[in-house]
């Protein structure tokens, strides 16, 4: 009987040997190295190889003598369900605080004055809402905007050549960011064998040049409530991505990006040459 209960022991003290950090990508056995201004180092147990991890991407420490430490992120990273989640993406023109990050793809915004008199402020606003619904359309929660330029209005000139004054604009490019990646494994248990499923929801957003907008107004996602089947036929992990394969009834896409998932629903993401879109999909009957 002591031999049984010394058996049962082993494994648990053996655990508690090592640090556990949890990052935004799951937990991880490690043993603590070192603690920087910005990453720590670490190694994973039976490695010497040496390995550093961003401290942005770290929620909390907890070590083998069981004391805690938390890590305050230079941003407040907040959750996207889909692109109407868009007032929780973060700009940011600090390098240091998408170090560790994961990137999502390029986002890039524009708007013009209506009129030579056209508020600046108001202007900078359009821009701003249009990178960040394009950000949460693809399931980005911060921008790094590598290119944040307004310009005046710039009065006409007289003379022989008579030229209009020029509306004011504010261009803005950058990096689209994730702070956390939807988990292959546990969306995959989520849904289980289930392969059919019905999208409750379709968003919309048209982020190119339009006739009708040549102002760049549309700062609006269009969205509507639909009842649509969804089958869906393979879910592969490329490069941290997960890459869903269905098809939806009306829609001839059928490689989609996982954007979001709960117990109850999951957001599917593509984009095009024309614009970016979502489908929020329904899990339960």
């Amino acid at each position: 009987m002591k031999n049984f209960t010394l058996f049962l022991i082993i494994p648990c003290f053996s655990f508690a040997q090592y640090d556990t950090i949890f990052s935004s990508s799951g937990k991880i056995a490690a043993s603590i190295k070192e603690i920087g201004e910005s990453s720590i180092k670490y190694t994973y147990p039976n490695e010497d190889l040496l390995n550093n991890m961003n401290k942005n991407v770290i929620r909390k420490i907890v070590f083998k003598s069981g004391r805690v430490q938390t890590f305050s992120n230079t941003t407040s990273y907040r959750t996207l369900k889909s692109g109407k989640d868009y007032e929780n993406v973060t700009i940011t023109q600090v390098s240091d605080e998408i170090k560790g990050l994961y990137k999502i793809g390029e986002a890039s915004s524009k708007a013009k004055g209506t009129t030579a008199l056209a508020s600046i402020e108001k202007v900078k606003e359009r821009a701003v809402r249009k990178l960040k619904i394009q950000a949460a359309m693809q399931g980005a929660n911060i921008v790094y905007a590598t290119q944040f330029q307004t310009t005046d209005n710039i009065p006409g000139e007289s003379g022989a050549v008579h030229k209009e004054p020029q509306p004011t604009m504010t261009t803005i490019s950058g990096v689209a960011y994730s702070s956390e990646l939807p988990n292959y494994d546990e969306f995959k248990q989520v849904i289980g064998t289930r392969k059919l499923f019905t999208a409750i929801e379709f968003l919309d957003f048209k982020n190119t040049f339009n006739l009708l907008d040549p102002f760049g107004g549309n700062t609006d996602i269009d969205f509507k409530s639909i009842n649509r089947n969804v089958e869906i036929s393979s879910i592969e992990e490329e490069s941290g991505l997960i890459i869903v394969q269905a098809k939806i009834d009306k829609e001839s896409n059928q490689r989609f990006r996982l954007i979001y998932y709960n117990n109850e629903e999951f957001t599917l993401g593509f984009k095009t040459d024309k614009g970016i879109y979502n489908y929020r999909i329904k899990i339960s009957n």
